[in-house]
């Protein structure tokens, strides 16, 4: 282990090492999800570090809009909208979590019921549907809702260290 002290601060930071003195990796990275039917937040969890690495927006019409078609033909429209929206979800949690950092769990969070019917879809690898630690409800969704959702996750995340 070596221990790393600021100059005239009092924080420290251990890094821990190998025999040979290599960095080794933190264990656990956790990914988290803050879905809205606006807008997608992607963050990641690693030892003491917070990173949203992406925010997806929807582009979806609200529940109402002016005339021109029929409630039931809005309606499909908008589901199939909603699917395309959660496929693209599915693709950068995807890269996210499985391609450029291997999480050992997700945290679902967002406003409302668009989260429980993602999560519904299995779209998501089920390695990822697996690995769901917890779905949390929050105020916000996006890069605010991301940091909302760990801020609420914090006793399921009691062995990862996170920033103060």
């Amino acid at each position: 282990m070596i221990l790393i002290a600021d100059s005239g601060s009092t924080k420290c930071h251990w890094i821990l090492c190998d025999q040979k003195g290599s960095i080794l990796k933190e264990e656990k990275t956790i990914g988290i999800l803050s879905i809205d039917a606006s807008e997608t937040g992607i963050g990641i969890v690693e030892g003491s570090n917070f990173d949203v690495v992406n925010v997806l927006t929807s582009g979806i019409a609200g529940k109402h809009r002016a005339g021109g078609q029929s409630a039931r033909r809005f309606e499909r429209l908008r589901e199939m909208e909603m699917n395309g929206y959660f496929h693209r979800i599915a693709d950068y949690a995807y890269k996210a979590f499985l391609e450029e950092k291997e999480v050992a769990g997700v945290i679902i969070g967002g406003p409302g019921y668009t989260k429980s019917e993602f999560i519904k879809t299995k779209l998501l690898d089920y390695r990822l549907q697996k690995s769901i630690i917890t779905v949390i409800d929050t105020a916000y969704s996006g890069a605010e809702g991301a940091r909302e959702t760990l801020d609420k996750s914090e006793e399921f995340l009691k062995d990862i260290r996170l920033m103060e």
